[in-house]
This record gives structure tokens, C-alpha cells and sequence, in this order.
């Protein structure tokens, strides 16, 4: 899903982007679909700055996100906009655009903020005198997604995550992870014994983490979600989870939040 996605990360990268690159529009001068292709043209150079301000340029202030597990306003989905890989990968589907009164719909597809599929969304664009803002936005198909048990599993596991590495206890931090637990973080990778390690030697300040859910995915065999994590009382980051749903243990995390080319 274009969000953030959720997702997520140890490592905040950032490009500059100039004002003056960014794609201009004007109301009832362009067709629906370039004034829609031109959003998503400047929402993916503005995502690039990592910049909220810059970024909220393309929104109203009432923007609504609805999300596979509930709303989000405009400050969380941009706040989660600015975790997002410097270079997404945005399609605009273009057949699909039109006016809806005086305000554009359209539809874009969002890969690599998961291990998942492309996930499609629908926004509105609203005029606002010689400009259009976003005005909302949603999922399309929530299957799979909106599935309370799985929502209730991951966040009960979020708040036992918190709290075994609060505790700095091996043993229960340990429990959380099966033997052959993998995190693929964008330039290395830690196994179970590395990440335990890493973990149990956390200073106080960095102990109280807080979290996030915006997506969880029932596979069956494992559960599939993705977080933000507070970055140890500096910023977030998002991480995707894979939670065996037989033993309750971790088989596999990974930083969904990469810089891409």
C-alpha cells in the first residue's frame, strides 16, 4: 500500500529537490489525467526532500487516508510519507481518471514499501483556485487486511516486543525470534543471535519504543504487518513483520523503508 505503507527504518535518507522542478497545473487548463499525473509526479520529487512542509503542499488540511486498519489524517500520512524509499515506484493508471463533479479521481499502484504485491489506492483531487489538492484518499481491497484477529495478534505481539526489550531479559527478549530469524535491514542483514545481542544492549533512552500498525495480512501459515517504530526516541522507522501464527515467533523482519534506484 502507498503508504506507508507503511514502513519503516533505521536509516533516514534524503535527496534535495528544488522548488522550481516540480510540476506546476492549472484548474480547467489541462486534462484530468495530466493534472492527476502531474500530482503524482510532484508528490514522488517532493518524498524525495523528506520535507513534511514541502510535501503537505499537495494536500488539504482535512485530507483523510483510509487505511486497510483504520484513518489516517493528513499529518500521520505524511509523516509516514516522509519513511518511504527516496525513489518509489509510483504507476498512474490512467484509464481510470476522470472528473467526479468538479473534483479528479484517480488511481495509483505503490511497490516496494513491502514484500507484498503492488497495492492500489484511490484519491481525490479538489481545486483550490489555480491548483488541485489531494483531498482523500483509500484502498481499494482491503482482503486480508481488515481481519480484526490478525490486527489484535500483531498489536498484542507489538506490546510484548516493547516489553521484552524493555526488560533487558535475554530469555524473553530471545523468545520473540525463532532460531532461524533473519532482519534485512538496506545494508546488512542480522541473525537471531546479532539482533538478541543488539537489542539486550540498548541504553535506557532507547528501551521505550513506541509503535504504529497501518497494515496486517493473515497468510495462513504466518502473519504478515507492518509497523512504524519509534527510532529510540529520535524519529521512526518502518518494519515489516513476520509472525509464525503457530509458535508466536518472528521468522523474518526487514526495513521496508530502503533507498531504491
Amino acid at each position: 500500500m502507498w503508504l506507508p505503507t507503511l514502513c519503516i527504518l533505521f536509516s533516514i535518507l534524503g535527496a534535495s529537490v528544488a522548488q522550481d522542478d516540480i510540476p506546476q497545473h492549472g484548474v480547467g487548463i489541462s486534462s484530468p489525467e495530466t493534472i492527476a499525473e502531474e500530482i503524482v509526479e510532484k508528490i514522488t520529487k517532493t518524498i524525495q526532500t523528506k520535507d513534511p512542509k514541502m510535501i503537505s503542499g499537495s494536500f488539504e488540511k482535512n485530507f483523510t487516508f483510509h487505511s486497510c486498519i483504520g484513518d489516517l489524517n493528513q499529518n500521520k500520512f505524511i509523516e509516514l510519507l516522509t519513511q518511504i524509499p527516496s525513489k518509489p515506484r509510483f504507476d498512474f493508471i490512467s484509464k481510470y481518471t476522470k472528473y467526479v463533479g468538479t473534483k479528479i479521481r484517480f488511481f495509483v499502484t505503490a511497490y516496494g514499501l513491502t514484500l507484498t504485491p503492488g497495492v492500489t489506492s484511490e484519491f481525490m483531487l479538489t481545486p483550490h483556485g489555480h491548483d488541485y489538492k489531494l483531498s482523500e484518499g483509500s484502498i481499494i481491497s482491503c482482503s486480508g487486511y481488515r481481519n480484526q484477529n490478525t490486527t489484535d495478534v500483531a498489536l498484542k505481539f507489538l506490546d510484548k516486543w516493547a516489553n521484552a526489550i524493555r526488560s533487558k531479559n535475554e530469555t524473553l527478549i530471545s523468545e520473540l525470534f525463532a532460531p532461524d530469524f533473519t532482519f534485512k535491514l538496506c545494508k546488512m542483514e542480522w541473525n537471531k543471535e546479532m539482533f538478541v545481542s543488539v537489542l539486550k544492549q540498548l541504553p535506557a533512552y532507547a528501551s521505550s519504543l513506541s509503535s504504529y500498525l497501518f497494515a496486517s495480512n493473515d497468510h495462513g501459515s504466518f502473519i504478515e504487518f507492518t509497523a512504524s517504530i519509534s527510532r529510540f526516541n529520535r524519529s521512526e522507522v518502518i518494519v515489516t513483520f513476520y509472525l509464525d501464527t503457530k509458535d508466536q515467533k518472528l521468522g523474518h523482519m526487514f526495513e521496508a523503508s530502503c533507498l531504491t534506484s
